[in-house]
């Protein structure tokens, strides 16, 4: 959105928005000319937004001191100041006012070619409110996906999560449109992750696994990852398995019934499919699982995963595909 006579109009644009934020930190402009695609969904170049930052005085050059901590190194302060015959003990920030002291020209002359931003006390604030907003619409989104399937709507929460993604300024997921976002694979994983219950896994009540069901289906609609959403710390494991590795078989074992399932309608469609086992290429893999990667299985015949039998570290790490007969 371009900006208005007044020259605040980007205000009301979430990638301008974004972009400000991304100066809480010291950032320089060629910051972003790499991987997302900034042009498009600002709809102007990023320099030019970031002028009308400058403009507005959301965002300024860091001061010199600044500077001279980002472009040097302690030793390289020590080695400039030892040149001088200046003392150079002390802290870097140290180091650094004393070389302003002693040489202010030559110390803007040595950052002369660096532009570095960074929010002002009013940007900040900005930045701060957007990206509070942002948390909020996502802590929102999450509790509207957790009651849809507390209540198996399992199509609804895959939904939510498609409209939420469909709104950001950058949508997770290479080459996904989801405005036209296809929800069934979601649907059938979700629909055997809540239903199926993995062999490995048998030590675990019905309360145990629902929690895990929960947050694995979470991390499974919204790709988080391990750091971000984990078991409660008060989870009561009663496995051989670490607390993540519980989640990651729930979800292996989700992923199996869900490819079964598919292979079966492709079944009914091209005939002669065979599920081919696949697993981890490195010395932790056990030789029970190294077993099953050695033929294909009829549909009807394959092992279910997590393997039963696997005595690997840390879980079967097996997955299948599916494929015609050749």
């Amino acid at each position: 959105m371009l900006r208005s006579k007044s020259g605040t109009e980007w205000k009301k644009s979430p990638a301008h928005l974004l972009l400000l934020s991304k100066h809480l930190s010291p950032r320089v402009t060629s910051d972003f000319a790499r991987g997302d695609n900034w042009q498009e969904v600002l709809g102007e170049p990023v320099a030019k937004a970031i002028n009308r930052f400058k403009d507005d005085n959301v965002i300024d050059i860091l001061a010199t001191d600044e500077l001279l901590d980002i472009k040097y190194k302690v030793t390289e302060l020590k080695q400039i100041l030892k040149s001088k015959q200046i003392q150079v003990s002390g802290t870097k920030r140290a180091l650094i006012q004393r070389l302003l002291n002693a040489d202010p020209e030559g110390a803007q002359k040595a950052v002369a070619d660096m532009t570095v931003y960074i929010c002002t006390m009013e940007g900040k604030s900005i930045a701060d409110q957007y990206l509070a907003h942002e948390k909020e619409k996502r802590t929102l989104t999450e509790q509207h996906v957790l009651e849809s399937l507390k209540n198996a709507k399992y199509k609804e929460a895959a939904i939510i999560v498609a409209q939420f993604e469909a709104e950001q300024v950058f949508p997770r997921g290479m080459g996904i449109d989801w405005e036209k976002y296809n929800t069934k694979h979601d649907e059938i994983f979700l629909n055997k992750l809540f239903t199926c219950k993995p062999k490995v896994l048998s030590a675990l009540s019905n309360e145990q696994l629902y929690t895990g069901r929960l947050i694995g289906a979470l991390r499974r609609l919204f790709s988080y990852s391990d750091n971000y959403l984990s078991l409660p710390d008060d989870f009561d494991n009663p496995t051989v398995y670490d607390k993540s590795s519980i989640l990651h078989l729930l979800m292996s074992n989700a992923y199996f019934h869900t490819v079964i399932a598919e292979a079966v309608e492709l079944h009914r469609t091209l005939g002669n499919i065979v599920i081919e086992v696949l697993t981890v290429n490195d010395d932790l893999v056990c030789d029970e699982c190294k077993t099953l990667t050695k033929h294909p299985f009829e549909i009807n015949q394959v092992p279910e995963l997590p393997y039963q039998k696997c005595t690997c570290k840390f879980g079967c790490r097996c997955s299948i595909s599916a494929r015609p007969q050749y």
